[in-house]
């Protein structure tokens, strides 16, 4: 069982083998954005010996950095958070999605990742 939670607080549990078919449900709705927000960070974090405590977490609240990827398998731009794009496979270009690799979202722009390390290279230095 994984445990579901909204901002924090527990909303109920998960059966293992529903959470991927809920996930693409809920993102499919995040999408479309009528009935979860397209703001709204879903971020399934899957069992893993020794890893990070597994669930399905969702966030709404403000203030969460969040940046536009082309959702491949809608063919629509969506927004992913700085906590569930660490379990995503995120492509620059259309030929790195390899047919075995569930890979689905590519960067909205080829030179985007440049862009992300010139920001932060003032911090550093």
């Amino acid at each position: 069982m994984l445990q579901s939670s909204l901002d924090g607080r527990v909303l109920g549990y998960l059966k293992d083998e529903d959470a991927n078919r809920v996930m693409d449900r809920l993102r499919l709705l995040k999408i479309q954005g009528d009935q979860v927000p397209k703001f709204t960070e879903l971020a399934f974090v899957p069992k893993r010996k020794n890893g990070q405590f597994p669930g399905l977490f969702i966030f709404t609240s403000l203030a969460r950095m969040m940046r536009p990827v082309i959702n491949m398998k809608y063919n629509q731009v969506e927004f992913v958070g700085a906590f569930e794009q660490v379990y995503m496979d995120i492509c620059i270009r259309e030929e790195e999605a390899y047919p075995n690799v569930r890979i689905i979202r590519k960067e909205l722009y080829i030179f985007i990742l440049y862009f992300y390390f010139v920001n932060y290279v003032s911090f550093v230095l």
